[in-house]
């Protein structure tokens, strides 16, 4: 039976399965989280890509404002600070890091880390339009930039071949990770939020193969078993920019309070599950597939240009498919894009019936009783309480 503490050694695993790969010769590729740095690619080149999404550490974020502003929010910070202090052997050991330009919080990181760090920095273009056909030339040529840049560092080849049957690898680990998701529409669910974060996580570091077929034994063994908590408890959505390995405050304290959090709609550090490339199609460039599954087919990023709207109607969809009560708007301190996303999105809310409750985190106080007290009063409200609690 895979539990809190099975998940937990998964995740302290990846230092091992780090420190095995360089003995075995393999490179390693950090890069920062989200869904536009192409892990199949990496994984093609021979070298082992390793997600850095460490946070939820205030120490580790505050040791950053020796160089940093406290307007870089502290998922970015986070960053700066584990190279900073070098107690994460797996930050240690990158030998070049991919820099997705998602914010300028992550590109701030990256211009620290070529300051600070001998490692070679690959800055990843990402468009802020999908719609333009120049945009999607542009991250194209990104990646045949990074291909290139794989190639020198590994001494590899990257075929055609070779992305191709990576992106069927990860294709299968999305999907397995999909269909544990689909146990949460279950009444109670059949994994909680805080197990599918970690599992997910678990899902950045090491083989991909691998950690397909774990997710797929917890798959097995949750239909079997059924659901992990009892039936009628309020049901919410998180929604936010990032949540990173390590800041399960807000998943603790929503279930310590007596609720699940059945859905989640995160940008960064959840691994995206609900794409998938699909293979190369008849007539389609390997990185003309990578294009199409990372920005052309995709519902645009927050810090993209039009964004909202079509976001909302994920969300309104997540809502009807989960059967969500309530929504908590998970933010980072300094995210302006979230900052200001939360009042569109909470008077759509309003209209459909479904209270939203915006938490700011700065890693300090995430398990602190003033945040513990809104999340209960927010329950409240859902189960028909006081309306001005």
């Amino acid at each position: 039976m895979v539990t809190h503490e099975h998940l937990d050694s998964l995740l302290r695993d990846r230092v091992t399965a780090v420190e095995g790969a360089i003995r075995a010769g393999s490179k390693i590729v950090g890069y920062f989280p989200g869904p536009y740095v192409p892990e199949e690619m990496i994984h093609a080149s021979g070298a082992v890509p390793v997600c850095l999404a460490n946070g939820g550490s205030a120490r580790t974020a505050d040791h950053a404002l020796s160089v940093l502003p406290p307007a870089i929010c502290p998922f970015a910070r986070a960053q700066v600070g584990e190279i900073l202090l070098k107690t994460d052997p797996v930050y240690a050991a990158v030998d070049m890091v991919v820099v997705p330009s998602t914010c300028q919080h992550l590109r701030k990181t990256g211009d620290m880390w070529e300051y600070f760090e001998s490692t070679e920095v690959f800055k990843l273009g990402v468009p802020y339009d999908p719609a333009e056909d120049l945009a999607l030339t542009y991250y194209r040529d990104r990646l045949s930039d990074l291909r290139e840049r794989l190639e020198l560092l590994t001494g590899n080849p990257i075929t055609n071949t070779s992305i191709s049957e990576a992106i069927a690898v990860y294709d299968r680990l999305r999907r397995a990770l999909r269909n544990v998701s689909l146990l949460r529409q279950s009444h109670p669910p059949g994994i909680s939020g805080l197990e599918f974060a970690k599992l997910n996580h678990a899902t950045l570091f090491g083989d991909p193969e691998g950690m397909a077929e774990v997710v797929e034994t917890v798959l097995r063994e949750r239909r079997n078993t059924g659901p992990v908590a009892r039936a009628g408890l309020p049901r919410l959505l998180v929604i936010g920019p990032n949540v990173a390995v390590g800041d399960y405050g807000i998943l603790e304290m929503v279930e310590g309070a007596g609720a699940g959090v059945v859905i989640e709609d995160v940008f960064e550090g959840i691994r995206d599950y609900w794409y998938e490339t699909g293979g190369v199609r008849e007539g389609e460039d390997v990185l003309d597939a990578l294009v199409r599954s990372r920005v052309a087919d995709r519902t645009p990023a927050a810090f993209m240009r039009s964004s909202s709207a079509p976001r909302f109607e994920v969300v309104s969809r997540l809502i009807r498919d989960f059967q969500v009560s309530g929504v908590i708007w998970y933010e980072l301190l300094g995210c302006e894009f979230y900052d200001q996303d939360a009042f569109y999105f909470e008077d759509r809310l309003r209209r459909m019936g479904v209270p939203m409750l915006v938490v700011e985190s700065d890693y300090d106080d995430m398990r602190s009783g003033s945040v513990h007290t809104r999340i209960e009063a927010f329950l409240e409200v859902i189960q028909g309480g006081p309306a001005d609690a």
